[in-house]
């Protein structure tokens, strides 16, 4: 089996899984499962129709029906995967299997060699949607940078690496404390720079070096902040308190809600140091 084909028939495995786990015993939940289900692709003569009534002595129609398996998820026709596909008699869920030959016999040769194959059964429509996403999503991810790809695109750019380093100069020196206003005062003095001295629109200018320096802070900051569970676990209070705070300053001017959570966790080192 080819890495690839193998690779998707785990990720099946583990959607087929993942709605088991979401359907107990008992409980309503996501429909999945397997079936055998049959399309009908050609009618048996009348006379044909009458003999197989008289033989089983039942009421029946039997017509000819491509029959095949399904696993599905969802919805019946939601079919994941097909397989055991064969031609054979049915009336609704009666099924009458007929060597080829004797139904090639019954319809004629160049009739039974035109049963057409369902679509379904050679394109299964589960697995056709997520093979389309898996596609989607690989595209989207190829041709939509993602801010890795866009911040290192940048940095190739020397006036992006010299506004970059403008603003770490521009903020305190590393004991000193850096406030939010010291941030945006520094980064304005580098988007300043790339304004007047590379002629670079303020708008692209502001969005390019936010982009920069708030990925490399978010970088500096997750640091911090796994030094400072650390030292937090081990009941080093002050140097967790120093480190959530170095961490805390970083994400200030990029994200409110990550500051407000660092902001938390400054609170319960300050409770653990007070009762400690």
């Amino acid at each position: 089996m080819r890495a690839s084909n193998f690779f998707l028939a785990l990720v099946l495995f583990g959607f087929l899984a993942a709605a088991a786990n979401a359907q107990p015993p008992g409980q309503e939940g996501i429909l999945f499962g397997w079936d055998e289900t049959a399309e009908h692709v050609a009618d048996l003569p009348p006379e044909v129709q009458a003999e197989i009534r008289q033989a089983l002595d039942e009421d029946l129609s039997f017509n000819v029906g491509f029959v095949y398996r399904r696993a599905f998820v969802f919805h019946e026709r939601f079919a994941l995967w097909t397989w055991k596909g064969r031609f054979a008699l049915f009336d609704g869920d009666n099924v009458m299997e007929v060597p080829p030959a004797d139904l090639e016999r019954v319809l004629g040769a160049e009739r039974y060699r035109s049963l057409p194959v369902p679509r379904e059964y050679r394109w299964p429509v589960g697995l056709v949607s997520f093979v389309t996403i898996v596609l989607v999503l690989g595209a989207l991810f190829y041709f939509i940078p993602t801010q890795y790809k866009r911040v290192t695109q940048l940095l190739k750019d020397p006036k992006y690496l010299q506004a970059r380093e403008i603003y770490s100069a521009s903020l305190p020196k590393e004991d000193d404390e850096s406030t939010l206003d010291h941030r945006k005062q520094a980064l304005d003095t580098a988007i300043d720079f790339l304004v007047d001295e590379k002629s670079v629109p303020r708008q692209k200018a502001a969005a390019n070096l936010r982009a920069i320096i708030s990925y490399h802070e978010e970088l500096h900051s997750k640091q911090l902040r796994q030094a400072a569970l650390a030292a937090e676990m081990a009941g080093d209070w002050n140097e967790a308190l120093d480190l959530y705070e170095e961490a805390a300053e970083l994400r200030e001017l990029w994200d409110p809600k990550d500051f407000s959570y660092l902001q938390k966790c400054i609170a319960r080192v300050e409770q653990k140091a007070k009762h400690g």
